[in-house]
């Protein structure tokens, strides 16, 4: 169980599942799973889309910055998925073998103790 705020994170999950869905061109594939991983869950969405340059990657949760302009938006979704990600305790990050080579976007969040959960 993550505790935390639900509206958060679900904001969480819809912004980085939104990216792989305006990343990924017809007939593409993604993928979203969730599993324990230590002491944390982890929500992981993987895509076959555009992929990103390895000289972005530094920059992909920064706000206003976008690979390329093609998509739209403001570059704020990924920022927002950053900032509430840490809010909840966790970390975000992001992996690409580089363009057209798709991306996977990887969440860790803080699972509850067991006493948390009983109270």
């Amino acid at each position: 169980v993550v505790t935390g705020d639900p509206t958060r994170l679900h904001q969480i999950v819809w912004n980085i599942v939104g990216n792989a869905i305006k990343h990924t061109p017809p007939g593409g594939r993604i993928e979203v799973a969730l599993r324990p991983e230590d002491s944390h869950g982890v929500i992981e969405v993987r895509d076959s889309g555009d992929g990103i340059d390895p000289a972005f990657l530094p920059y992909i949760f920064e706000p206003f910055r976008q690979q390329s302009g093609r998509h739209g938006g403001l570059g704020l979704g990924l920022a927002i998925a950053r900032s509430l990600t840490e809010l909840h305790g966790g970390t975000i990050a992001a992996e690409s073998a580089g363009v057209g080579r798709g991306a996977t976007f990887r969440v860790r969040l803080p699972l509850a103790s067991d006493t948390a959960t009983q109270h």
